[in-house]
């Protein structure tokens, strides 16, 4: 009876600490805010393990193992393979399947499997012109006047000659 109570106890622990080491990648969350064409993903040092999407679902990483990583909302997994993140531009490229949905606890080798359909999403730094008034004080954030400009549209090398 003692040995079945700490197999179990001990199950539990290792269980746990597996679970408590699954964190999202630090690129992800020291941006914070990253969009594409269907969702907003938040990101949080208050617990790293945990994405908010579109402000009302909540995901948790469930597993990593190397750029690999398979995130959990309910009984619905998702695999996502890490590509490429290009710090100055803040640009992430994710490769990923459909998501899945199982009635037991799968492992990361259940979930990652099947089509990988390409996913990029942008760092959300900001989405507001300087100097423009906040009118949404949930979802303006105000960009500063040094933000990075990309070019002025007037002096294009192939319109040069």
């Amino acid at each position: 009876m003692v040995k079945t109570i700490a197999s179990i106890l001990l199950l539990f622990v290792c269980f746990g600490t597996a679970s408590a080491q699954c964190s999202f990648p630090c690129f992800r969350i020291d941006v914070g805010t990253w969009v594409n064409d269907r969702v907003t993903l938040e990101f949080s040092c208050s617990n790293t393990s945990i994405l908010i999407v579109n402000g009302v679902e909540e995901r948790s990483c469930y597993a990593r193992r190397g750029p690999f990583l398979v995130s959990r909302s309910g009984n619905t997994y998702r695999c996502l393979k890490y590509a490429a993140y290009n710090s100055r531009a803040r640009i992430s490229l994710i490769y990923a399947p459909e998501p899945k949905t199982f009635s037991t606890e799968p492992s990361i080798c259940d979930v990652c499997t099947g089509f990988f359909s390409p996913l990029v999403a942008v760092a959300l730094v900001c989405n507001r012109p300087p100097l423009c008034p906040i009118t949404d004080d949930i979802n303006d954030i105000p960009c500063v006047d040094f933000e990075p400009i990309i070019d002025d549209g007037f002096t294009c090398s192939s319109c040069r000659n």
